[in-house]
């Protein structure tokens, strides 16, 4: 809780400068005389506080008196706002500075009279303000007079303070990057370990690298993990952030995302582990856990599992303080301890960051200052750089000497837990930054977070008027993230009934964890009782909860600045919202179902933002948006016909920043409306899209879009440009013109009748500042001319279905990205000069045999290369094709090539010796790989390191090359081939089998030497009627078994199987299947089980379920063993359980279930008071296909629900209908309620993702 003193008073600071502003503004309004005078003497006690707050903010650590004296300071200072919200300050404000030369009077006669004034306010009113005034008063007297008690001192005379402000003073990043002093002798003993061929008995090895906070861990792994000589080691890198959260769910997801370079949204830890094991399979990898605290063995064990799979030689980096998490992580001998720096050392880095140079020759009369202020950095980085930053451009001794007289320096540190260096520099922080600091520290360390929306979020943070360009706001930003030091200073609440205790609350945040992917609940009650009780609330943030509705008593809470529905399922906003008058930031981004804006929301006139990125529902935008003077953000804008929302309401919104879409511009029939928006004087504008109706089977008017579309001419300051679906033959000259040079990104999409490009060779800039990383051409049918010779800074080039283009010559010499779709083959020919490229796509080119060798050979650095749907395709590339040209091609996918016979025309049909990755999809007359697949040219010792084959629909394939696939080889899947036969090789983690409709049973051959296969997938072979058991008895590292679709498997043996690392079986639609494995129990690694589509099974497992089962899910319709038998009380860690065709007795589900899924109980008529009331962790009720299901407990639903699925349940769903059916009060406060959505909630993950 020190962390909440030392900040506090960052509220205070910034809050008086406020107050005063305001107050200086009273004058302005028409106030009764005793209102006024209240105010006036309130106002005169405000700089007397102000003069001492610096030394009160660092006085409250040792003094509780001082710190007391603060805390009733804040409660003044927010009361003594409340009352100047009550007078429309705000909104004055707003108008004077929109009109600066109107006449305050007029001003004065637009705002809303409800606000002030005595005409607006009847005599009891006043007299009750005026009370509220002079209790104010009297209080800040009180205040004033300890201030002289205490000894609080001002902190310079007045008229001698200096401001200090952003401008003043240099970021520490603009500052020359500091070397890593005495380091080289750590980072050469860690790459030593690094190299070393060691093994842990139990996994990778870990080498924890130790010290203490500030010392310079995290840099100098940073220097080893970007070390040259690391170049080549590693098949992977990744770098992942810890904290004091050891969440196993979040790292692991990190790890695997940063793996693959896909987001992933399992929610489920096994899925995640399952995935990231087949993603590390193999592969030598370096894994970096920055900052790790947990001591937990424990949580450690369960993360490293699927680490274990990578190959011989991977290697784990963990930072930490402390010894006893680096011996629950690794050997003792492995551990790494970093030291300080040498007093010199750090006298140096402390000078470079102070006076920009490393040494004292220029400032001899600091350096007995600074010395002795380094040897309190105790050889510290962090202290010396934090202080050196801090006194930079300060060239004062008075300045330099206080820094080092501070009392801070005296606190030890084990009691504020803040090193005294950065409680410094924290107290030497400007206001505003302060207040941002404080914003910091609410969020848990390590936490991302955007900093437009951060620094709108109420009273908290620094006002940004007359800073709509935001460069302060970057500068402040970058000093508060090298200066703040995170912490979570609110606790978790489970139950929201506090609520009612927070009178004062003014800020509602929802810290969900890590996980963003967990679904949160917030109750009906807490909506409709609570919130609207929250009366000083600024900032309300429901962002990530299951709400579909927001009440319209939001209106109530008229303090709010800031609210955030992000990535909710709410469809509409409440009216009431648009009475918000100080409302400042509306947060709607990603509310898929958002359909309806307010017409009140053109009373926002202090709004800055609007954000309704990610809306798709939302179609029409209300005509009052034009009235948005203020904003900042507004990320699309669709314009309507007639009396809606017409394209000219656009004039007003010049401060417009950032990305804007101009959607449905068909609409535009007036060009006059164009002509008044001034396009090209919104600034602010970097990133524009242009959008018209993607309808081009009725008429469109050509002239018309090609008129507006020359006048929509944007500022010179675009960097991102996209025209989509725009019907004029040609492209206006602006998009030609020179001044254009900072613009990065072009993208002509679905410009169907548009029969040239513009003029972007005619730009002189193109050559040297980027007209387009990214040039995208998309269904352009008519387009004919060339594309420019020369494109310097192009990095990705897309064209598709453009077949009229013409052959040109195109040198690309940046280009890293090529996809080509539907183009005539001549455009491959025309591009050029490809040294730099990595991944080639192309699909949809009828008449290319192979690649051209004129277009292959200079591709010496490409990596990924696809090719689709190409008819004529026969070859990989033209006889004589040198593969040293392609050392660094690692993966080849060919699909939907139904000529393609071979790799290569050549005998050998050599490949390039790196190829990891070897994809063939209906590719009908391939026939057979080359024989020599895996050899080198010229030397047939070195094989490939192909890990990855996947054949499918490949029907002219009969078998592999006897012998000959490479040792290296981890996955193989093949669906739909007729013949199956080969011994794998024995590394093979991974063997997907699919619609091989010959197979009867799996070969033990084939099996037999894949000691090291993971993951064994059976698909659609109808034919199996056994498994070859003994084999896969012998498999100790197989953990997911997939049996699906084998209509002829009958039984397993009656002496069941044992795997010991099983954890993940899936057994389904095996209709003649008469019973399951027995002795499952013995499975003690099982923690997933599904069992479906078997209709002959008529028991469960004999002995009953594995122990540690967490997920289990049956569906076998003609079950007879009751479920009083299948001990479900014993599984105490089942978390989740799905049931078909029967409804569970009561009283033997596991009380540890969080989600029950019910479905296609066909006779079921209610749902019994002991079938769900012991389940106090009950998050989700899914009941499906019960079509005589009447009634829910008359006693209701697990207090602990946040989630209610019902479909296909029509008696039950008329008796749940909103404020109608009879069962509503039973179900009303549960947060998410889905009856009968065309996008239901599906309790279970779909495990099909697998795979």
């Amino acid at each position: 809780m020190e962390v909440v003193s030392v900040v506090g008073g960052a509220l205070l600071s910034a809050t008086f400068e406020w107050l005063l502003g305001k107050l200086d503004l009273i004058g302005s309004l028409n106030l009764r005389e005793q209102v006024y005078a209240e105010l006036q003497n309130s106002k005169n006690f405000l700089p007397q506080i102000r003069d001492v707050l610096e030394d009160a903010e660092e006085r409250q650590i040792t003094s509780r008196s001082v710190k007391r004296w603060l805390s009733e300071l804040r409660d003044l200072a927010y009361n003594m706002e409340d009352i100047l919200d009550e007078f429309g300050v705000d909104s004055l404000r707003s108008k004077l500075s929109v009109k600066p030369q109107a006449n305050t009077n007029k001003v004065l006669k637009i705002i809303p009279t409800c606000f002030f004034g005595s005409r607006q306010k009847d005599a009891k009113s006043d007299l009750e303000t005026v009370s509220r005034i002079k209790d104010v008063s009297t209080r800040l007297q009180v205040i004033v007079a300890e201030r002289s008690a205490l000894g609080l001192s001002l902190s310079m005379n007045a008229g001698d303070r200096p401001k200090r402000g952003v401008a003043e003073r240099v970021p520490t990043t603009s500052l020359p990057v500091s070397h890593l002093y005495s380091r080289e002798v750590d980072i050469d003993v860690i790459l030593q370990q690094l190299f070393t061929a060691e093994s842990d008995h139990d996994g990778v090895p870990v080498i924890p690298v130790i010290g203490m906070g500030g010392v310079g861990k995290t840099t100098l792994v940073q220097q080893v993990y970007n070390e040259e000589r690391l170049k080549g080691q590693f098949e992977l890198k990744v770098w992942v952030y810890v904290s004091d959260e050891f969440d196993v769910l979040q790292i692991t997801r990190t790890i695997l995302q940063a793996v693959t370079g896909e987001n992933c949204d399992l929610k489920d830890l096994n899925l995640l582990q399952i995935r990231l094991k087949e993603r590390l399979s193999g592969k030598k990898f370096l894994l970096v856990l920055d900052d790790v605290w947990n001591e937990n063995y424990d949580h450690w064990d369960i993360l490293r599992r699927p680490l274990m799979s990578g190959e011989h030689g991977s290697k784990i980096i963990a930072t930490t303080r402390n010894d006893s998490v680096a011996l629950a992580m690794g050997r003792k001998h492995l551990i790494h301890r970093v030291k300080g720096l040498r007093e010199d050392e750090c006298l140096s880095l402390f000078a470079t960051h102070a006076l920009g140079a490393d040494n004292f020759d220029a400032h001899p009369n600091l350096k007995g200052i600074g010395e002795e202020i380094v040897k309190k950095c105790r050889g510290l980085p962090l202290a010396a750089k934090v202080l050196g930053g801090l006194l930079h451009g300060k060239l004062s001794c008075v300045e330099w000497q206080d820094i080092l007289n501070s009392e801070m320096w005296d606190l030890p540190e084990d009691k504020s837990g803040i090193l005294p260096a950065l409680r410094l520099s924290y107290h030497n922080l400007p206001s505003h930054l302060k207040q941002c600091f404080a914003f910091c520290a609410i969020f848990p360390k390590g936490r991302e977070f955007d900093k437009d929306t951060q620094y709108v979020a109420g009273e908290i943070l620094y006002k940004l008027d007359h800073m709509w360009k935001g460069e302060m706001l970057e500068m402040s930003f970058e000093r508060v993230r090298h200066c703040s030091f995170y912490q979570r200073i609110c606790d978790k609440f489970d139950r929201f009934h506090v609520l009612d205790k927070l009178k004062c609350l003014r800020t509602f945040l929802p810290l969900y964890p890590f996980d963003h992917h967990i679904d949160c609940y917030i109750s009906n009650s807490v909506l409709h009782n609570f919130l609207p009780k929250l009366t000083n609330l600024r900032v309300l943030s429901l962002s990530g909860y299951c709400i579909m509705k927001l009440p319209e008593s939001v209106g109530d809470l008229k303090r709010l600045r800031y609210i955030n529905l992000s990535h909710t399922e709410i469809q509409s906003i409440p009216r009431s919202v648009g009475f918000l008058v100080y409302l400042q930031s509306l947060i709607l981004h990603n509310c898929k179902k958002l359909a309806w804006l307010p017409t009140t929301i053109g009373n926002l006139r202090d709004l800055h933002h609007l954000d309704i990125t990610d809306t798709p529902s939302l179609q029409e935008m209300p005509l009052q948006v034009g009235n948005l003077i203020r904003l900042l953000t507004l990320p699309k804008f669709i314009v309507s016909k007639a009396d809606r929302l017409r394209l000219r309401d656009l004039r007003n919104l010049s401060l417009l920043r950032g990305h804007l879409s101009l959607l449905e511009l068909h609409n535009v029939l007036d060009v006059q409306d164009v002509m008044e928006v001034n396009f090209d004087k919104i600034e602010g504008l970097d990133d524009v899209a242009l959008e018209w109706t993607s309808d081009f089977l009725n008429p469109r008017d050509e002239s018309q879009e090609m008129l507006v579309l020359s006048q929509l001419k944007p500022h010179q300051n675009l960097k991102g440009l996209t025209i989509s679906c725009y019907a004029g033959v040609a492209f206006p000259s602006w998009m030609g013109d020179p001044s254009y040079s900072n613009l990065v990104y072009l993208e002509l999409c679905h410009c169907q009748r548009s029969s040239s490009l513009p003029s972007l060779g005619q730009i002189p800039s193109l050559k040297e500042l980027i007209i387009s990383e990214k040039l995208k051409l998309e269904d352009c049918p008519k387009l004919t001319r060339k594309l420019p010779g020369l494109l310097p800074l192009v990095i990705k080039l897309e064209i598709v279905k453009c077949p009229r283009l013409t052959y040109s010559p195109v040198s690309l010499p940046s280009l890293q990205e090529l996809y080509v779709q539907t183009c005539n083959e001549a455009v491959l020919k025309s591009l050029i000069d490809l040294t730099s490229l990595t991944t080639l796509r192309i699909s949809g080119i009828s008449k290319l045999p192979c690649l051209p060798k004129s277009f292959t050979q200079s591709m010496i650095v490409v990596e990924a290369m696809e090719i689709k749907e190409c008819d004529e395709f026969t070859s990989l590339w033209e006889e004589g094709t040198s593969i040293e040209n392609l050392a660094r091609l690692g993966s080849i996918k060919v699909e939907n090539c139904p000529v393609l016979v071979s790799l290569t025309r050549e005998e050998q049909g050599l490949l390039p010796y790196n190829l990891r990755h070897l994809i063939f999809k209906k590719c009908e007359a391939l026939e057979t790989l080359p024989d020599e697949m895996m050899m080198l040219e010229g030397c047939k010792k070195n094989m490939l390191r192909l890990e990855e084959l996947s054949i499918k629909d490949c029907s002219s394939l009969t078998s592999f090359p006897p012998g000959k696939l490479p040792t290296s080889l981890k996955s193989l899947k093949i669906t739909n081939c007729k013949k199956l036969d080969g011994q794998l090789p024995s590394a093979v983690k991974s063997l997907f089998i699919d619609n091989c409709m010959e197979l009867e049973s799996l070969p033990m051959r084939m099996v037999q030497q894949c000691t090291a296969l993971e993951n064994l997938n059976i698909f659609e072979c109808i034919k199996v009627k056994s498994l070859a058991l003994d084999c896969l008895q012998s498999l100790d590292n197989l953990s997911c078994l997939t049996i699906s679709g084998c209509e002829g498997l009958e039984y397993f043996p009656e002496s069941g199987f044992f795997i010991p690392n099983l954890m993940f079986p899936i057994i389904s639609d095996c209709k003649i299947l008469k019973s399951l494995p027995s002795r499952m129990y013995n499975l003690i690694s099982l923690q997933n089980l599904f069992i479906q589509g078997c209709p002959n099974v008529v028991s469960v497992l004999e002995g009953g379920f594995p122990p540690k089962l967490m997920y289990l899910e049956i569906d076998c319709p003609n079950l007879k063993q009751h479920m009083s038998e299948w001990g479900l009380k014993r599984l105490t860690s089942l978390e989740r359980f799905s049931i078909n065709w029967i409804c569970p007795p009561n009283d033997v589900l596991p009380t540890s279930l969080t989600s029950f899924h019910m479905v296609n109980v066909s006779n079921l008529k209610s749902i019994s008071k002991g079938l769900l009331q012991n389940l106090n962790f009950l998050q989700s009720l899914y009941i499906e296909d019960c079509p005589k299901l009447r009634s829910l407990p008359k006693e209701g639903l697990p207090p602990s629900l946040g989630r209610l699925i019902i479909r296909n349940c029509p008696l039950l769903k008329q008796r749940c209908l909103e404020e109608k059916g009879d069962s509503w009060p039973l179900i009303y406060n549960i947060p998410c309620i889905k009856i009968d959505e065309t996008d239901p909630y599906f309790a279970f993950i779909d495990f099909w993702l697998l795979f």
